[in-house]
């Protein structure tokens, strides 16, 4: 039963991705139904599951990041869903977690200024002196102001932990 129960936070971590990359939202429901199914996992295997170390991995995701939100540098739903992915990595795959996320997130990154770069050198020769000053215009003012779908790497760290030695149950 965990495993189905994992499989089935991972294909939610899944869905965060998608509709992040394509609406720029998290819906609540999602965090909400992962928020659940950690439950009857913990309850269904609480070896696997340990409830305490995996609410303590949540609270010091969760405080730095309310911070980082205060500030209007990361969205709502990122935060919900990182806590979330701390709930389910615990206290032991936290670091794991966090360096996969993070890892994902930069590739995100440089994919997004990548694909927004100009297409001739002479474009590129303009636009290089002002992209390096001011790192915002690396990117169109409407992705910059939209901001990375970061949910794309937090479910890249969620299913890196979740099922780390490559087993999806089938």
């Amino acid at each position: 039963m965990p495993a189905f129960l994992s499989n089935a936070a991972v294909a939610l971590f899944c869905l965060a991705a998608v509709t992040d990359l394509h609406r720029r939202i998290i819906p609540n429901w999602i965090t909400g139904a992962l928020l659940l199914l950690f439950a009857l996992a913990a309850l269904a295997d609480p070896v696997r599951y340990p409830t305490v170390p995996s609410l303590v991995a949540a609270v010091v995701v969760f405080v730095p990041l309310l911070a980082v939100f205060a500030t209007g540098r990361l969205g709502g739903g990122d935060v919900k869903l990182l806590t979330a992915a701390a709930l389910w990595a615990g206290w032991d795959q936290l670091g794991e977690l966090l360096v996969v996320v993070g890892l994902a997130g930069g590739g995100l990154a440089v994919a997004y200024v990548i694909r927004h770069l100009p297409r001739s050198p002479a474009q590129l020769a303009l636009w290089l002196p002002v992209g390096l000053s001011s790192p915002r215009r690396l990117l169109p003012e409407a992705v910059a102001e939209a901001g990375l779908p970061y949910g794309v790497a937090i479910a890249a760290g969620a299913a890196f932990v979740l099922q780390p030695d490559g087993n999806w149950g089938f």
